[in-house]
């Protein structure tokens, strides 16, 4: 008798090779409201998801902001920022709309991702990325924890976003700045690989450049949002050229699982 055993990855079933499915935040002093951005194949869609109202949230143009979707309980989350305060976290219902105030943040995020149950983002003019431990059936926040200055403290990053790609990595759009005031001096798509601690510009342009809002479609495309203008971003952090024109956002949310589970079989033989 023998036993053999194999492992062998298995993509998540909201991996869908030639399609992609955003979400957004497109906001004003006029109010805010969740927006969905899809791609058939063939051609973008827009629709809006529903508003966002609660009592607690100052809506501007920049508020709310740091979007990010949990695949595993369906909802969306985002925090609020602005001034000087740390940002409060808040969860979204893409079927009924409803918001839940899940707790203050560490630190101000103008950026968001979702992955291994928890919210991150890195803090706004800073380069300290905080992964935020949720408990999604009490609806608040367990921990918010600094894993690691991802430029090693050599830059000041103003957000813009960031999304987790099929490899791993953290990604990220955002001007690079200096001083209380952030003047921007240029503007950059970098990574951080949490595997080796490494950090990796793999773009850099100049200021005012067309890198805005970040998300990973299902077909593996990395899209930008800026102004309005959707584009996509090449591996080498190239943009394309306009692929819609959609509301402007101050964020955008990728709804893909963007990692593979491993499965193990295995097989007895007499």
């Amino acid at each position: 008798t023998s036993t053999s055993t194999s492992t062998r990855p298995v993509a998540f079933p909201c991996q869908v090779p030639n399609n992609a499915l955003l979400y957004g935040i497109a906001a004003s002093s006029a109010g805010a409201s969740v927006v969905q951005f899809s791609f058939n194949g063939a051609s973008w869609s827009s629709s809006t998801v529903g508003p966002i109202i609660h009592p607690n949230i100052a809506v501007s143009s920049s508020n709310p902001n740091g979007m990010a979707f949990d695949t595993v309980s369906g909802l969306i989350f985002f925090a609020t920022f602005g001034g000087n305060r740390n940002s409060s976290l808040y969860s979204f219902n893409v079927n009924t709309a409803a918001i839940v105030q899940y707790g203050v943040l560490g630190g101000q995020a103008g950026s968001g991702a979702f992955r291994d149950g928890s919210f991150w983002y890195i803090e706004q003019r800073r380069d300290t990325l905080h992964r935020v431990y949720l408990d999604v059936t009490r609806q608040v926040v367990v921990n918010d924890t600094i894993i690691v200055n991802v430029t090693g403290g050599a830059k000041q990053l103003d957000f813009g976003d960031m999304d987790f790609g099929l490899d791993g990595r953290l990604y990220w759009l955002a001007r690079v700045t200096v001083g209380t005031a952030g003047t921007e001096v240029g503007r950059e798509f970098g990574a951080y690989d949490l595997n080796t601690n490494t950090y990796t510009v793999v773009n850099a342009l100049g200021v005012g450049s067309n890198y805005g809002q970040l998300a990973l479609g299902a077909n593996g495309v990395f899209y930008n949002s800026n102004g309005g203008l959707l584009t996509s971003i090449a591996s080498n952090g190239g943009i394309s050229a306009t692929l819609a024109t959609t509301a402007a956002v101050t964020d955008l949310a990728s709804v893909i699982c963007p990692f593979v589970v491993t499965t193990t079989s295995t097989s007895t033989s007499t």
